[in-house]
């Protein structure tokens, strides 16, 4: 979650342009949904705010837990890591 808010930030924050930007071809967050406040940015708190919304959204069903498996396929869905070589994996 923090490597990724790296890879986009600029400076502390995303922007929208960024965002859309570096999720092109990926299912990315909507960048409205992670902009709390509603100023144009994300802050690193924002971010993992809404990580943490997700993470709970997708666990609710199993109290907090999730395979390991599940949990690489969600970030891999939205866009948040690469998918592992074979050899990685």
């Amino acid at each position: 979650m923090d490597q990724r808010f790296d890879e986009l930030a600029a400076g502390e924050v995303v922007t929208e342009e960024v965002l859309s930007e570096k999720a092109v071809g990926e299912k990315g967050p909507v960048f409205a949904e992670v902009d709390e406040n509603g100023d144009g940015k994300v802050s690193r708190e924002e971010w993992t705010t809404w990580n943490e919304k997700s993470f709970t959204a997708a666990t609710e069903a199993s109290q907090g837990m999730m395979p390991t498996a599940d949990y690489e396929s969600m970030l891999q869905e939205q866009g948040y890591v690469r998918p592992l070589t074979p050899d990685k994996q």
